[in-house]
């Protein structure tokens, strides 16, 4: 996949591709374009990537996607979430682990919404 370089341009493809390969409307479209486009500024911390496009070429995304699995599991146990991705609650929240639960399963969704994109374009 050449990887491209102005991302006002491919986030505006992964924008139309998303009106004519799924069922959402304008606004979750955006919430899925904000969402991967938040995960894209935390690769660097995440997981030392520059880029969605540079990880779908080296995995199919697959490290960011397990960087972003947090389980129920993870909620109890009361692991951080990923370095790079934060939460804007205070920690001693009750529901502070359970809120990361949540918006790390988006984040999830996002990310595989656009390695579905990807893959549209890139067929292996």
């Amino acid at each position: 996949m050449p990887l491209i370089e102005d991302r006002d341009y491919r986030f505006n493809a992964f924008r139309i591709w998303l009106r004519e390969n799924t069922r959402l409307g304008e606004r979750p479209i955006g919430d899925v374009i904000s969402r991967v486009k938040r995960v894209e500024r935390a690769l660097p911390e995440m997981i030392g990537g520059s880029n969605l496009d540079a990880e779908y070429v080296r995995d199919g995304l697959s490290c960011v996607l397990e960087a972003l699995t947090y389980s129920i599991e993870d909620a109890h146990n009361r692991r951080r979430p990923p370095t790079g991705i934060a939460f804007r609650m205070a920690t001693d929240n009750p529901r502070y682990y359970d809120r990361i639960r949540e918006g790390l399963s988006c984040l999830h969704t996002a990310v595989e919404r656009y390695r579905d994109f990807c893959d549209a374009i890139n067929p292996r």
